[in-house]
């Protein structure tokens, strides 16, 4: 009898050794999962009752324009003045940087790349079509980078309830006959008039002349949970900006207010536009102004880009536009008279007028010359995605509660109780032992006051 007690207390203490090892080992494994932070992501179909056009960014691939080089630096065409053997338009720019471009001011290198004017002679955007002449330079732009040329954006502060006034139609110059290579491009972009894109490897449209393209776009909402759910972003209106344009902003303006000059870096981004009167810091083995050099040197570039970085977080909403694009040969027949359109379309009346108005002789020309935008809304429906933690706070307790019933067959109150009978039991052990020996304890009581007054 008493060996089956003995058999039944033992399984019983390994049953219940097991029980509270599986609640131990599940309970961790919940509490690192929750302590990890999950995410999960929700998908819902918004309808807009107004609609807000993004900004358009046009930047031409073309950096400095033909005219301008052969006026200022004539000697970069020219292998020999005397003999007049001209040099080939392909040159590598870069190899004339240091010495040439660098030393423009920022108001000459604007004058050096292609006037807005020119580059989007006509231009027809929401209700009002004067609205389209507010085009200015873009905030960020990188001067070192030759991939692109000045950058300008346009910003309609419009909103509509009607879909089709949301809508903007233009032609664009890209101006062969000026630029320094084979490649005639200009690169577009539709981006959020908050958010500054980098532009060199943002998603764009690479526009070419004799080409007709129709952008349709869908705007799409990312609602981001800040630290520790996700990476660090800021929940501010301001303007936000990609992170490689902002480490560069930041990297720029710090050297500009310590040593007055900013990098001559290929792959530096995010020069700022008002910069003053800074000057080059440098540009590898060529250092055009030492002291500059030095200055930056002894402040630490990447030191500085490590400290930016840290202060560069992305706003906690982004919203972004979908691009759907068709593209076709442009135009595809001479212009008809001024007083007579084959076409009742509005768009396309719009078109002969335009140009008519930009004035090139023949076909041929406007088709090496022009390409025609028509960037609209496809539908007023919308995607937002949503990011929720996979676990609140309130489902901490559900869980440890569901592992504590089901491994132990324990509830709070359970727990209470066992905590209250502890106690119980705790403090009538001290009122046992202390009636068990109650001398011991004067006798203590007296040993003590004895040894103080003997120290006295």
């Amino acid at each position: 009898m008493k060996h089956r007690l003995k058999l039944k207390v033992l399984c019983l203490t390994i049953l219940k050794i097991l029980c509270l090892t599986g609640f131990l080992w599940q309970g961790v494994k919940f509490l690192q999962l929750y302590f990890n932070y999950p995410t999960s992501v929700q998908i819902g179909i918004g309808r807009e009752d107004t609609l807000e056009f993004p900004a358009i960014t046009i930047c031409h691939t073309n950096r400095l324009r033909k005219s301008f080089v052969e006026d200022r630096w004539p000697e970069v065409f020219w292998e020999n003045s005397t003999v007049g053997k001209k040099r080939s338009l392909a040159f590598d720019l870069m190899q004339f940087l240091p010495n040439y471009y660098i030393n423009l001011t920022l108001e000459e290198q604007i004058q050096a790349g292609h006037q807005i004017q020119n580059l989007v002679p006509s231009c027809s955007c929401g209700r009002n079509s004067m609205s389209c002449k507010t085009w200015y330079p873009s905030p960020f732009y990188s001067p070192n980078v030759f991939q692109y040329g000045m950058c300008y954006t346009l910003i309609l502060q419009e909103k509509a309830l009607k879909q089709d006034w949301l809508k903007c139609l233009a032609i664009v110059n890209l101006e062969p006959n000026e630029v320094l290579s084979e490649n005639v491009q200009a690169k577009l972009v539709i981006h959020h008039k908050n958010y500054v894109p980098e532009f060199t490897t943002t998603d764009g449209v690479l526009l070419e002349p004799g080409k007709d393209y129709d952008l349709k776009i869908q705007q799409s909402t990312t609602q981001m949970l800040p630290a520790p759910y996700g990476q660090e972003c800021h929940d501010d209106n301001q303007l936000g900006m990609d992170e490689e344009v902002c480490v560069g902003a930041c990297t720029h303006k710090k050297l500009i207010d310590k040593c007055n000059c900013f990098l001559i870096d290929p792959m530096s981004e995010g020069v700022p536009t008002n910069r003053s009167s800074a000057r080059p810091c440098g540009l590898g083995k060529n250092k055009p102004h030492i002291e500059l050099y030095n200055c930056m040197k002894t402040l630490g570039v990447r030191e500085i880009k490590k400290a930016c970085k840290r202060k560069c977080v992305p706003p906690c909403k982004m919203i972004s536009y979908h691009v759907t694009m068709l593209s076709a040969d442009w135009p595809m027949n001479n212009r008809s008279k001024k007083t007579r359109f084959k076409s009742e379309s509005i768009k396309e009346r719009w078109t002969e007028t335009a140009r008519w108005s930009i004035g090139l002789s023949t076909l041929e020309e406007e088709r090496r010359n022009l390409a025609r935008i028509y960037i609209h809304f496809s539908t007023k429906i919308h995607v937002i995605y949503t990011q929720y933690p996979k676990f609140e706070e309130i489902e901490l307790f559900s869980y440890v509660g569901g592992y504590l019933g089901m491994w132990l067959g324990a509830s709070l109150f359970t727990c209470l109780d066992i905590i209250g009978n502890f106690i119980q039991k705790v403090n009538k052990k001290k009122a046992v032992l202390g009636q068990d020996n109650p001398e011991g304890h004067k006798s203590a009581k007296a040993s003590s006051i004895t040894l103080r007054s003997v120290e006295n």
